[in-house]
């Protein structure tokens, strides 16, 4: 937004206040999405454990089949 010039000090005032509250938008709308970005990546990471740990355990049961049926 490109500041106004010859303008009264009622018409900057609201000028001004409209420019606050746009960069406190923006500085809300930043935490939020870094918050979420933050949720959404834990979460991630706690299914890939999750994955990862199911997948091993299923890779371990395997190897003992395999092991009993080499018997």
């Amino acid at each position: 937004m490109v500041e106004p010039t010859n303008i009264s000090s009622r018409q900057a005032s609201g000028w001004l206040f409209t420019r606050q509250a746009e960069q406190l938008t923006l500085q809300a709308s930043a935490v939020y999405l870094n918050n979420n970005t933050s949720a959404c990546s834990l979460l991630s990471r706690s299914k890939w454990r999750l994955h990862t740990e199911a997948g091993e355990k299923q890779s371990s049961r395997r190897e003992r089949v395999e092991n009993v049926s080499i018997l």
